[in-house]
């Protein structure tokens, strides 16, 4: 009976102990599904590494404190949310670009972003033709560098002289090697349109797509010394003279045949027809020979050559007859070598 007693006692204890086993397993169970449903797994992308955080907080500032993980300033940090105790946050580092425009190159950091968000960002303004280096939906990398060339497309109204051409005359009005300008040349002027392509200020290709002449080139004329002896006239015609091989004139009115004398005078002196008294304006009779007619004046013979003259003067001897032209010299020595001479007159006008 006894022993009956003691197994009946021991059956008794160990339905107890089961019992309160059962009690704290069922215990454990509903604590740790509870602490689990208040637990929050974060998945942290950081630049391409993947980081786990269990917590149970749900501020994202103090589970960043908790990691450790250390931000520069320029990088960004995406959180969505959380939801059923999970999330994910991402982590942008910052790189390292540089940006050349308009002749300067900058460099900054900055993330998760592409070209175009960066020239937002930068209030750069790309033109209709301007060039990029990169495309502008493309996410920026560390060590990008953007190159941003300015294109313009311009018209340009340029003009250029057209060289006038030099038309020599012989002259034996000056002796060799002297040369004479008797009329002035001037350029002439051509407009031409360019179309020109310009990057970043520079012109790397010019086309011309428009020429028109504006002026024509007027030709210099040029009397070039041939006259072996010296020849005494200073005057130049300003239209030239042209003059046979002989050295004659080519065209002229008539000849008048006489005697010449010489004659000089002080410097700054007039003649009778107001003209400065200089080699070339001779004295002549009016009646005969009307001041500012136009000549030109050799020795007969054709030994010596007077030159080109003016008739502005007069004399006693010229209104007496007794010679038919008086040609002028700088100095008294000089018009007394002349001394007397005939002479053939060519009257040029």
């Amino acid at each position: 009976m006894t022993f009956v007693n003691n197994f009946v006692e021991f059956v008794s204890k160990k339905k107890k102990s089961l019992f309160v086993l059962s009690i704290f397993s069922l215990s454990f169970v509903i604590i740790s599904f509870i602490v689990l449903l208040s637990i929050n797994t974060l998945v942290i992308n950081d630049n391409g590494d993947t980081i786990k955080v269990y917590t149970f907080k749900d501020n994202i500032e103090d589970i960043l404190d908790n990691t450790g993980l250390i931000f520069a300033e320029s990088d960004t940090v995406e959180f969505s949310g959380w939801e059923k105790n999970g999330a994910t946050l991402n982590i942008f580092r910052s790189n390292n670009i540089k940006l050349t425009v308009d002749g300067n190159t900058h460099e900054f950091f900055i993330s998760n972003k592409n070209v175009k968000n960066l020239l937002e960002i930068k209030e750069i303004t790309l033109g209709e033709l301007d060039e990029i280096s990169l495309e502008l939906d493309k996410q920026l990398e560390e060590g990008d560098h953007i190159v941003i060339r300015r294109v313009e497309h311009r018209l340009t109204v340029i003009k250029e002289p057209i060289p006038f051409i030099i038309n020599d005359t012989p002259s034996s009005f000056l002796n060799k090697g002297i040369i004479k300008v008797s009329s002035n040349g001037q350029n002439g002027e051509i407009e031409k349109v360019l179309k020109e392509i310009v990057v970043d200020g520079e012109v790397i290709s010019s086309e011309i797509i428009e020429e028109k002449k504006v002026k024509d080139p007027i030709a210099e004329t040029r009397l070039i010394g041939n006259a072996e002896a010296y020849i005494p006239s200073s005057i130049v015609p300003s239209n030239g003279l042209a003059l046979d091989s002989s050295g004659k004139p080519i065209k002229y009115k008539k000849v008048l045949n006489g005697r010449a004398a010489a004659y000089s005078a002080k410097a700054g002196a007039k003649t009778a027809s107001g003209l400065p008294a200089k080699p070339g304006h001779v004295a002549v009779n009016p009646k005969i020979i009307p001041y500012g007619t136009k000549m030109y004046i050799e020795s007969s013979d054709g030994s010596y050559v007077y030159g080109y003259a003016i008739a502005a003067d007069t004399g006693t001897a010229l209104m007496e007859g007794k010679i038919i032209v008086d040609v002028f010299f700088n100095t008294k020595a000089e018009s007394k070598k002349f001394g007397i001479k005939n002479v053939n007159i060519y009257i040029l006008d």
